[in-house]
């Protein structure tokens, strides 16, 4: 585990390294724990059913299929 020292800014913020970005952005919840040490951000882990969504989200997303060089007759249409 690595460790990171930082100021709280402003509107009590906590500024993150950019390398960990993806795991604790914006949009991600996370678990802010108590303990002696001071507080432990952790990311909430992703449920099975969150999980299942983002693989079933962008496979309903529209996609373009270019035809030109198939055999039309060769499918018997």
């Amino acid at each position: 585990m690595s460790s990171v020292v930082t100021r709280i800014e402003s509107g009590r913020r906590l500024r993150i390294p950019a390398e960990w970005g993806e795991e604790f952005g914006p949009e991600h919840e996370v678990e802010l724990i108590r303990c002696e040490e001071g507080i432990l951000v952790k990311p909430l882990p992703k449920t099975p059913m969150q999980s299942a969504l983002e693989r079933k989200l962008p496979m309903n997303r529209p996609t373009h299929v270019d035809l030109a060089d198939i055999d039309m007759d060769a499918l018997g249409w």
